[in-house]
């Protein structure tokens, strides 16, 4: 990694914002932040319910390692050793922290101040804040330069954003002209009946929060979907059936949203960890032939088997368009 583009990150970070929250000499970058109605009502309600609380129950290391294990897994090589890394909707910091311990430069930005909160004092116990800069800001209004960052990822996020499309468009900006972006998305087969339910909750209810969510573990089997994700029953509730903006991606619209942001979509796989069988695995990735020809992902192929394997979610990369 160049050392000038870290150093030059560094000092735009430094003085993006004249607002900040200091706690013990750790600072929290503060930015105003534009919002129409519905956007407020996501700001207000991650303010209140920030994602997610419960602390993981590995240590930091094992989470390298396991992280380093696999992203090893993807069809480009993907590392954090040395690089500038943006985490987007990094919420309380857990994978953020991950970053910060190998990154040369790690920036984490959300919308909710007391996730950020959260996050920066587990960077600090976990030795990692040196290499960490928080934002409070949206996604779509972050105007550091463009080109600024080697790596971004955005795993759980894109789908609650109510202008996803301003925020792909803002994060291909942002991204170096060699860099990756991670997406992590919900996929609209796995999730069907899910979403059927957040309708009827919707359609009953209204956006009381908590009446959708005491509503939801009185009809729905919450407590083991909660157990399925390994995360707490309260805190999923509200994730799952309460925030106000739920999208599902399958993977044809996602590549075609990437490319009018200027982005190409490079492989999909169900998790990190969780590959294709053999045959989808090769549809689900770009190649280039030995006749130069480059062969684009077989959306249709890999939406049809995230459909039939019920996939709630999907991962993928993206990098920017050649020429």
């Amino acid at each position: 990694m160049n050392s000038r583009k870290v150093e030059s990150l560094i000092r735009h970070l430094q003085s993006y914002s004249k607002l900040r929250e200091t706690q013990d000499g750790s600072a929290i970058i503060i930015c105003d932040i534009e919002e129409t109605p519905l956007e407020y009502q996501v700001h207000q309600f991650y303010e209140a319910q920030p994602y997610h609380r419960h602390y993981p129950q590995k240590d930091l290391q094992t989470r390298i390692e396991e992280l380093q294990r696999d992203w090893s897994n993807w069809v480009v090589p993907l590392t954090l050793e040395g690089k500038r890394t943006l985490d987007v909707g990094c919420g309380c910091g857990f994978n953020l922290a991950l970053h910060g311990a190998l990154a040369a430069v790690t920036v984490g930005i959300d919308l909710s101040l007391n996730a950020l909160r959260q996050a920066r004092r587990y960077a600090i116990e976990q030795g990692v804040w040196e290499h960490v800069f928080l934002i409070r800001g949206d996604i779509r209004q972050l105007t550091l330069p463009a080109g600024s960052f080697d790596l971004i990822t955005c795993v759980g996020v894109l789908h609650h954003i109510p202008d996803h499309a301003a925020a792909l468009a803002n994060m291909a900006r942002l991204l170096d002209e060699s860099g990756v972006l991670m997406l992590g998305l919900y996929h609209p087969g796995g999730r069907f009946w899910h979403r059927l339910k957040r309708w009827v909750l919707s359609a009953c209810l209204g956006g009381d929060t908590e009446r959708r969510v005491r509503w939801a573990r009185r009809l729905f089997n919450v407590h083991e979907e909660a157990q399925k994700y390994h995360i707490p029953v309260d805190i999923y509730a509200h994730d799952a059936y309460a925030v106000p903006v739920e999208k599902a991606f399958s993977v044809k619209r996602l590549a075609d949203e990437l490319e009018q942001a200027g982005l190409t979509l490079l492989q999909v796989r169900p998790s990190p960890t969780l590959p294709f069988r053999p045959s989808i695995a090769e549809r689900a990735q770009r190649q280039t032939r030995q006749d130069s020809r480059v062969m684009p992902i077989d959306t249709g192929a890999v939406d049809r088997a995230l459909t039939r394997a019920q996939r709630h979610h999907y991962w993928c990369l993206a990098q920017k368009l050649e020429g």
